[in-house]
């Protein structure tokens, strides 16, 4: 895996962001995965997919907050000119403890592949709880309370379907953190890219990190 400088891009590299509807998919006992498909209107457009995975205990435990995270989620997908990303480097195994995996892919294509593949997301580090219905407007941050009941270090753990390897660039848009591997500080200001397999994000305490993931991958 490789790091290169960070350098400033649009907030929105593939096209404007929107929210996407996840929905269950399965729940074992062990992992709940929710499932996003993100498709034009058009039967011939390229269809994509955002896959989530995360400990059930969390759905059980901090489902409300699990949904506000779902639900503030915004992305975007877009074909993109040029060559698709080098396919190396190591793995690094998915903690399902200590992460929640996030997977993006083209699931079809009508033309030759592979091509390139462009995702933006934005999302935070920590699964917020909702405000509720006694927040006052004389309370702090406006009037909400935000408690992360999930991180703010809850590691992201990124990667394309196939398991190729991604260049991607993180934003943070409040607070810092690190992308890994190899480990790099980010922040406000800050931004850091990685080609990897996996980018691995992390929020520091104690309110974790807003931040956008612009990546390029393999379809």
């Amino acid at each position: 895996m490789t790091e290169q400088p960070s350098s400033p891009i649009p907030d929105n590299p593939v096209g404007e962001l929107a929210p996407v509807n996840f929905q269950l998919q399965s729940d074992d006992g062990y992992e709940a995965v929710y499932q996003a498909v993100v498709a034009g209107e058009a039967p011939d457009l390229p269809v994509y997919t955002l896959t989530l995975t995360i400990a059930s205990s969390v759905r059980q435990q901090a489902g409300q907050q699990l949904q506000v995270f779902l639900d503030t989620m915004t992305v975007a997908f877009a074909i993109l000119p040029g060559p698709v990303p080098p396919d190396d480097g190591p793995d690094e195994a998915f903690d399902i403890g200590s992460q929640l995996k996030i997977e993006f892919g083209l699931v079809r294509f009508q033309g030759a592949g592979p091509v390139a593949v462009g995702v933006t997301v934005a999302t935070t580090t920590g699964i917020g709880q909702a405000p509720s219905a006694s927040d006052s407007a004389d309370g702090p941050a406006g009037g909400r309370t935000v408690e992360f009941h999930v991180g703010p270090n809850l590691d992201h753990y990124w990667h394309a379907r196939g398991n190729h390897s991604f260049t991607a660039t993180v934003t943070p848009k409040s607070g810092s953190g690190t992308i890994r591997n190899p480990v790099t500080f980010v922040a406000v200001g800050r931004g850091g890219q990685l080609t990897a397999r996996q980018v691995i994000v992390r929020g520091n305490p104690p309110g974790g990190m807003d931040y956008l993931l612009s990546g390029r991958f393999r379809g």
